[in-house]
């Protein structure tokens, strides 16, 4: 601690230094030095927060300038042949179904989509400002292989209590996206392949708790009052769940975690194969009939390593031990990749 002289001498230096006032230039100078490092820290902020949709525009008008005839070339043939356009609202770590849509206007700056399909119109606001990823069929124009776009939601128009028309960006460009690695196995045979699901919360309580959802025997008396699922196509990396939710069911979202435990009847030998899976909801579609279609995405393989714990092992693209089983089933033999060259 200061000694009291020491802090008076220091407050006498202060009152000495001040006595006259203190020039404006001198004020001009400290002030203008602050306003000048907020403006860099408020601008860096930003620009760090809209990184994304900067460089989005700067691409678009750049390509606008120097791809002009081969952007007018796709957005002519999307327009002629009426190509069916999928319509996904883009979110930090997957893809929203929307619905499908035409193109029906393409300018200099901006294109209209008219939508095919019923979107609520309680999500006009939602879209407004949001990023879109525009899937179609694969074609190729002037030599390249086009089958998605990306762009930005102007504006969305609504009649009747649905969204008609999406106004947004022209894209900033036209590229070739991989939508999937595996090739899926359609699920023909009733009772082949059996799942259960369980909600994220119960993650740790797989073991000594019933599942929200799962495949009911065939002649259940009271079938109609259980939640049920049923698998309809099944890939090493993921799969398509059709769900029917009864009251208390857990809603499901995208980006949800799910743990899935599927049994899968190898016919050859009459076997089922047991696996417990960490999968996360990739899309979400309501058919009708209260079921829901869910698109999930394999992230964990689960080892159960006492009664009521399990290790879950992450997986990359595709489950090994699901991948030899599915292709058993298709009837011949694993490929081995290439060297250097991914498997899938």
């Amino acid at each position: 601690m200061q000694e009291p002289w020491i802090q008076e001498w220091f407050f006498r230096e202060i009152q000495r230094a001040f006595r006259d006032g203190v020039s404006p230039d001198v004020l001009f100078s400290i002030l203008s030095k602050y306003i000048a490092i907020s403006f860099l820290i408020v601008a860096s902020f930003a620009v760090w927060r809209n990184w994304t949709l900067i460089r989005f525009h700067f691409r678009r008008l750049a390509n606008s300038r120097f791809h002009a005839d081969v952007r007018g070339k796709i957005a002519e043939f999307l327009q002629e042949r009426r190509v069916v356009i999928g319509v996904y609202l883009a979110g930090p770590r997957s893809r929203q179904y929307l619905g499908t849509a035409l193109l029906k206007q393409y300018g200099d700056s901006d294109l209209v989509l008219r939508m095919t399909s019923d979107v609520p119109s309680s999500l006009r606001r939602v879209l407004q400002g949001r990023m879109i990823i525009c899937f179609v069929k694969p074609f190729r124009v002037a030599g390249r292989r086009v089958n998605s776009f990306s762009t930005y939601v102007r504006s969305a128009e609504s009649a009747e209590g649905l969204v008609r028309t999406i106004r947004a960006f022209v894209p900033d460009d036209f590229t070739a996206i991989p939508r999937r690695r595996h090739v899926r196995l359609r699920i023909r045979r009733t009772g082949g392949v059996r799942i259960k699901v369980w909600s994220e919360e119960k993650k740790s309580r797989i073991l000594v708790t019933s599942p929200d959802f799962e495949t009911l025997a065939e002649g259940d008396q009271n079938a109609a009052w259980k939640a049920s699922a049923e698998p309809l196509d099944i890939s090493p990396g993921g799969m398509k769940i059709q769900l029917r939710p009864q009251r208390g069911s857990p809603t499901l979202r995208v980006s949800d975690e799910v743990i899935l435990e599927l049994q899968i009847l190898e016919p050859s030998r009459k076997v089922f194969h047991s696996f417990l899976l960490l999968a996360v909801v990739r899309n979400i579609m309501r058919p009708g009939g209260g079921f829901i279609a869910a698109g999930v995405q394999f992230r964990a393989l689960g080892e159960r390593v006492a009664s009521r714990s399990v290790t879950w092992h992450p997986v990359g693209y595709e489950v090994e031990p699901l991948q030899d089983l599915l292709d058993t089933m298709r009837g011949r033999k694993k490929a081995t990749a290439k060297e250097g060259e991914p498997k899938g």
